[in-house]
């Protein structure tokens, strides 16, 4: 099983030990684009380099 947080406020805390060998991430902020960001995950795909082809 899998933990996805999504930290919306950006405060620099997280509410558990988010370790990606533990099976958590923690995604911060949201778009359109974190469904992007998920599948890559879900994949174990470099999740940078989904982001990094995001256009601003």
């Amino acid at each position: 099983a899998r933990l996805y947080l999504f930290d919306l406020a950006g405060l620099g805390t997280t509410p558990l030990d988010v370790r990606a060998e533990h099976g958590v991430a923690l995604i911060a902020g949201w778009s359109d684009k974190v469904f992007d960001v998920l599948a890559a995950l879900e994949k174990g795909e470099s999740t940078l380099a989904e982001i990094e082809k995001t256009e601003l």
